[in-house]
Order: structure tokens, then C-alpha cells, then sequence
């Protein structure tokens, strides 16, 4: 049996689920009735037009 990773590292568990699926871990998978993630509060940030574009662009 394949074991989950114990760590909050972004970077470590983009790297775990790039090699598995998760279709190997079903018996460790829980179902979740609640919200994992919470909704943060809206940020406004005033950037010059060619900054928007570039970001819009990227976001694409």
C-alpha cells in the first residue's frame, strides 16, 4: 500500500501527486461534509494599465 505524504509543502506535494494517482489511495480517502478552505476577505490593489494587462494575460 502507497502512503500519503505528512507535510504542508506546496512544492513537496505538487511533486508526490505528479508521480500518483489518486486512485492508488482510496482507502484513505474520507469524505468531507465542511468547507475545507474559507473564502478571504476581497483586496483592491491599483496597478498601472500595462501591469493589469500583463497580469490578465498571464491569468489566461
Amino acid at each position: 500500500m502507497n502512503k500519503l505524504p505528512e507535510t504542508d509543502s506546496i512544492k513537496a506535494l505538487a511533486e508526490f501527486w505528479q508521480m500518483h494517482d489518486v486512485t492508488d489511495f482510496e482507502d484513505a480517502l474520507v469524505e468531507v461534509t465542511e468547507p475545507v478552505l474559507q473564502r478571504a476577505e476581497p483586496l483592491s490593489v491599483i496597478l498601472p494599465a500595462a501591469d493589469l494587462a500583463a497580469l490578465r494575460a498571464r491569468a489566461r
